[in-house]
């Protein structure tokens, strides 16, 4: 997993380098983003972690409250990303965000 966040970085470099891992799901690669488990990546949302693992196996895709929306958001700014670096489509698992 190619991740890299430094000020020194332009928008157009970084996103060169923002790439989800062969095989992962897009929740898989968020949740490993911001260095969580499955157990605390459901605590923070309030969901459960059954939840979780239906949707890192493809078995759901998320319907995230504006709340959740806005606690993602929050957090992929933190990390120099935005919700525009995520692929149009919860099923896509490999290669570079759409």
């Amino acid at each position: 997993m190619l991740l890299k966040h430094s000020s020194l970085l332009s928008d157009s470099a970084m996103m060169s380098d923002k790439k989800f891992p062969e095989g992962a799901s897009v929740v898989k690669w968020i949740r490993e983003l911001f260095s969580m488990s499955q157990q605390e990546f459901a605590s923070w949302l309030g969901i459960a972690i059954s939840t979780v693992s239906r949707w890192e196996n493809g078995k759901g895709e998320p319907m995230f409250t504006p709340r959740q929306w806005k606690l993602i958001t929050d957090k992929l700014h933190d990390l120099g990303y935005s919700i525009q670096d995520l692929p149009d489509d919860w099923r896509v698992t490999a290669g570079q965000p759409t």
